[in-house]
């Protein structure tokens, strides 16, 4: 079987984790990554699997009515000789105001699809209310674990690290921060957070139009310690060496979003035994209720001060060590890669 995963190679880890767990099963041939045979087509593929519908463009780039009607053709092509599935990470585009053409482009893609990959159940009904399609083959596969980032360090070395106390009961933020909104929910949900010996690390980046990077962040840093919470900040891009610090040296992983679907949070809390706190929506929320974590409703800070609370008495109590466990029973990629071909095969639906 020759599978072609339809985005560039470097796009996200867990894709390029999961090209690695396909190239060793034994019923698949040859798998890349490449968006040039995707352009070019190849008679020999016989999985054409796409990611996010936007990474089917160089750096994300808005789309042109002119560019989708290309689209339009080429998934065509591709339908006369392979199999096209699509892993639904999110229903659109995070940021639909980027562009007008996004809604059309996500439509497109799930048109010209035979099947589809959700990582939850939720996402199958998502996906029906928010587009009208026709009758197509779905599975859920869960999203990955992290198992190739090390995970070396202690607690006790991490937190020193980073310069946190030994007794603080720390929340971390990791990852991209979409919206100021996103800024909000954690602020008032920390203000109102009762545990006096509660710390915030967010560690990560903002990627919001136009956010005028130091000047906002100089202001909202300082709003946050005229209100007497205990943040930090560390913005960047971390080696995957990094990682690890963040992680061990929290008791709570927090997922500041809103309105959305998956989040890699998810599985990384878990691999690293680490209790998740994030939104009541999409396949999150789904996932966190079955396994025993905490969700909170991003329209109420309250409900965020008090998952907070819980999750870090979880901590306490072990179930950072049960995250772990389900990871490494759910969420590995050979059971992961299984699964995949299963459904390239049409085995499983």
């Amino acid at each position: 079987m020759d599978v072609l995963l339809g985005c560039a190679e470097t796009l996200n880890p867990c894709v390029t984790r999961l090209r690695k767990a396909l190239d060793e099963h034994d019923r698949v041939d040859r798998v890349r990554h490449d968006l040039e045979v995707f352009w070019a087509g190849d008679p020999d593929v016989d999985v054409l699997h796409l990611q996010w519908p936007r990474a089917l463009f160089p750096n994300w780039q808005d789309p042109t009515e002119k560019d989708l009607e290309r689209l339009r053709s080429q998934l065509k092509h591709w339908g006369r000789s392979a199999r096209i599935v699509t892993t639904i990470h999110n229903i659109r585009a995070h940021d639909r105001s980027q562009g007008p053409l996004f809604d059309e482009l996500y439509r497109l893609v799930y048109k010209e699809s035979d099947g589809f990959i959700h990582m939850g159940s939720v996402s199958r009904d998502l996906l029906r209310d928010a587009y009208s399609l026709s009758e197509k083959e779905e599975t859920i596969i869960p999203h990955g674990w992290y198992d190739t980032l090390p995970d070396e360090v202690s607690q006790t070395k991490a937190r020193g690290e980073l310069g946190i106390p030994e007794e603080a009961a720390l929340a971390v933020v990791f990852g991209a921060l979409r919206s100021p909104e996103e800024v909000t929910l954690i602020r008032e949900g920390v203000r109102r957070w009762a545990n006096p010996r509660k710390q915030v690390l967010i560690a990560g980046r903002l990627t919001w139009p136009n956010h005028r990077l130091h000047d906002r962040v100089a202001r909202g840093y300082h709003r946050l310690r005229t209100l007497f919470l205990p943040v930090t900040f560390r913005f960047g891009r971390f080696a995957d060496n990094k990682v690890q610090y963040f992680l061990r040296a929290a008791d709570v992983l927090l997922i500041p979003r809103l309105r959305i679907l998956n989040s890699g949070d998810v599985p990384l809390g878990f691999t690293f035994s680490r209790v998740v706190v994030g939104p009541n929506e999409g396949v999150i929320g789904e996932i966190l209720k079955e396994t025993g974590n905490l969700t909170f409703d991003p329209d109420i800070p309250s409900s965020v001060a008090t998952a907070l609370q819980k999750g870090y008495e979880r901590q306490q109590r072990g179930l950072g060590e049960s995250n772990r466990r389900y990871a490494a029973r759910e969420m590995n990629w050979r059971t992961v890669a299984e699964q995949h071909v299963a459904f390239y095969t049409g085995e499983q639906s």
